[in-house]
């Protein structure tokens, strides 16, 4: 193996370091640039085919492998011990009833020669079938029931009266065995089925959690879908080629390359994007060459229990390779990482459908698009992330207030920062529209083109703007169905799900949009607070805060002090969706409005490409979870967390748990789960007894 390495590395230096890039005016020397990056990009390819052919080569030779569960022959389900007894048994008290009636019959009339002569076939048969038979209680696990009996069964003479009554006797006997043996099997049964009950709760806490709760999640399985022809009319399509082809088509719409619009931007658009030439120095650090110590820490803070595809090298096996190898693979991607080249392998992707919080149905537009992707691509897109974050957060590039994709950001922040605003809003008689808005398929929206604009704003080197725009360029894109592989797809534009790189992409590439909004000073809500500084002076120190918009990763809300302040944001932001060719759901959009100044039928507003128009509602809005209302907001959130209690409890009902471990699913599942509602209301000691 060592010696592979060795050979290995002296062919990447030839390869690599023997084609130094040219200096090559690019605006001018288009042709002679374009041959340069097809020959790279066929060396990083066949360095990255050699070196993954040796980890594979001793992976195989290292590694004790078994055999697949689909290849071994399929076993017939070996029936329980009582069930072959008492068929058994039962068979036998057939052939005693035959037997007496013969005797009896025979004691009235004289029986033909056909008669006897059938019964000494059935004597023979029997007399074989009785060796069968008295092996049905040879298993050890039986020696209880069996070892004071005499259950042989000898051979019976069918005119002998003696030789039946001595069958009967042992069917009475095996009669009684088999019923003890069943109360035994059943008894044993019971008790494995606990133990394995209770393995679960140590081995699979997941598992065993949603089976407490009635949650199952069905595996979502492409087996059919529904297609629509021209004249809209749907219908369920259940051929397998049809729908591996159905399948390809609804990948290709979605990954499509989007019909961005740049020569629309206005000047205040332009100035966004402006590259900050103050970022420049910041990233110094995110083009060093990876180290050894930076790569393992990497891999040691991965997931072992990830899908291992389509490499099948999960990342257990990553972190027991060779020093050696491992540095051979840093070379490889401070190569990629200088020469701005993906190898094509690291492109390859299988797509997992996941469901959506709404039912499949068999309607592709329900899916999740999850990337199974090479564990190293994604070791080392994770490795890059956390270089990026590092320098995002030390310098605060990104101004809009999106609070998902940086390290220690999660909802708490934006959940406070908008129940703050309400609770100003009410106790201050202050006016307030509150909307949130929801994107169709944000990952998959994003150009590959604004992605590079925004990541350009931030004066990122050019080799590692190029290297993550050719990660995501021309992936190809195989989808997982229950007849096996679709053929490949290629991506003209999105992002992939599943890769650790995306959040951060999605806020980096969202970023200009919320710091144009915020850009605008007279709009949004203000709030503020007198803090004193000197009592004797009576001085005070009042500090201010104005939010016009914030999102946690896509959900998006926007905040204003008058209807027509929230609809110029939403216009505002409906102009950037315009441009990058993104979609919203205009029909799922919520509104509340406090205070508001305006007439009921006068507060509305209209959002995406349709304009549909909406009117602030009396009920609830959900947002990250939390529920918020333009009224008395602790009766609702009550109401709500009282039929939490009630669906946990109904589903523990006919549930056969200990008391320590229903105080563990309370603790696990049900207190933090009515904290996380209940966090930005203020419920007294009592109203949560009350609760209880």
């Amino acid at each position: 193996m060592r010696s592979k390495l060795d050979n290995m590395q002296q062919t990447m230096k030839q390869l690599i370091y023997t084609n130094p890039e040219p200096r090559v005016d690019y605006e001018v020397d288009t042709e002679i640039a374009s041959v340069y990056h097809e020959a790279t990009k066929n060396i990083i390819n066949l360095v990255w085919s050699h070196l993954a052919n040796d980890i594979d080569n001793a992976i195989n030779y290292h590694l004790h492998t078994r055999m697949s569960s689909i290849l071994r022959t399929k076993q017939t389900n070996k029936k329980p011990l009582d069930y072959i007894a008492a068929k058994h048994t039962s068979k036998l008290y057939k052939l005693l009833k035959d037997l007496k009636q013969f005797h009896y019959e025979s004691s009235n009339t004289v029986s033909t020669e056909a008669q006897i002569s059938s019964l000494i076939g059935k004597e023979r048969y029997w007399n074989l079938k009785f060796l069968k038979y008295n092996g049905d209680y040879n298993d050890a696990s039986l020696i209880y029931f069996t070892k004071h009996r005499n259950f042989m069964i000898t051979d019976i003479d069918i005119k002998d009266l003696q030789s039946i009554t001595m069958l009967e006797d042992h069917i009475k006997m095996r009669r009684e065995m088999d019923q003890a043996i069943r109360k035994f099997i059943q008894s044993r049964s019971t008790s494995e089925a606990i133990e394995k009950h209770h393995e679960c709760i140590q081995s699979d806490q997941t598992k065993w959690l949603a089976s407490t709760q009635d949650k199952y999640k069905d595996r979502l399985v492409i087996d059919r879908v529904v297609v629509q022809d021209q004249h809209g009319d749907r219908s369920i399509e259940l051929d397998a080629a049809q729908i591996k082809r159905e399948v390809e088509k609804h990948i290709k719409k979605t990954f499509r390359k989007r019909k961005c619009k740049f020569d629309d931007m206005n000047e205040e658009w332009k100035q966004i994007y402006e590259p900050v030439k103050e970022y420049k120095d910041a990233w110094r650090e995110a083009i060093e060459p990876i180290t050894l110590g930076e790569w393992l820490d990497t891999l040691a803070k991965l997931n072992t229990g990830a899908v291992a595809r389509p490499s099948e090298i999960d990342y257990r096996v990553i972190r027991l390779f060779l020093e050696k190898l491992h540095n051979l693979i840093i070379e490889f991607i401070n190569i990629t990482l200088r020469v701005s080249i993906i190898p094509d392998y690291w492109k390859q992707s299988y797509l997992c459908p996941f469901p959506k919080p709404n039912r499949f149905e068999y309607d592709l537009n329900n899916i999740r698009p999850i990337m199974l992707l090479d564990t190293i691509r994604k070791s080392t897109t994770k490795l890059v992330t956390e270089r990026i974050s590092k320098i995002l957060t030390r310098h605060k590039m990104l101004k809009g207030h999106n609070f998902c994709g940086l390290k220690n950001e999660d909802t708490t922040i934006p959940l406070i920062i908008l129940n703050s605003i309400i609770e100003d809003a009410k106790e201050l008689d202050k006016e307030l529209h509150v909307v949130t808005q929801d994107i169709k398929k944000a990952y998959d929206s994003v150009s590959i083109d604004s992605l590079g604009l925004a990541l350009d704003r931030l004066n990122m080197p050019v080799n590692l703007t190029k290297w993550i725009c050719n990660l995501y360029k021309e992936r190809s894109i195989q989808t997982i169905t229950a007849f096996g592989l679709t053929d490949n797809v290629i991506a003209q534009d999105g992002i992939d799900q599943g890769d650790a790189l995306s959040p951060l992409m999605w806020q980096i590439f969202y970023d200009p949009l919320l710091m144009r909004l915020q850009n605008r000073r007279c709009e949004g809500y203000k709030m503020g607070i007198e803090w004193p500084t000197n009592i004797c002076t009576r001085s005070t120190y009042k500090l201010e805060m104005q939010i016009l918009a914030m999102a946690y990763m896509d959900d998006t809300i926007y905040l204003d002090h008058s209807v027509t302040g929230v609809q110029e944001s939403i216009d505002i932001a409906d102009d950037f969706y315009r441009i990058h060719n993104i979609e919203v759901n205009g029909s799922k959009i919520d509104y509340i409005a406090i205070n508001t100044s305006e007439e009921k039928d006068k507060c509305k507003v209209s959002i995406g490409c349709d304009q549909i128009e909406h009117c602030p509602t009396l009920k609830a809005i959900r947002y990250l979870g939390c529920y918020f209302s333009s009224h008395r907001q602790a009766a609702k959130i009550k109401k709500i967390i009282k039929d939490i209690i009630d669906d946990f409890l109904r589903s523990l009902r006919s549930k056969a748990i200990s008391v320590g471990q229903l105080e563990y699913l309370v603790d696990r599942i049900l207190i933090p789960r009515c904290a996380y509602i209940g966090q930005l209301t203020n419920l007294s000691e009592s109203e949560w007894d009350a609760l209880f």
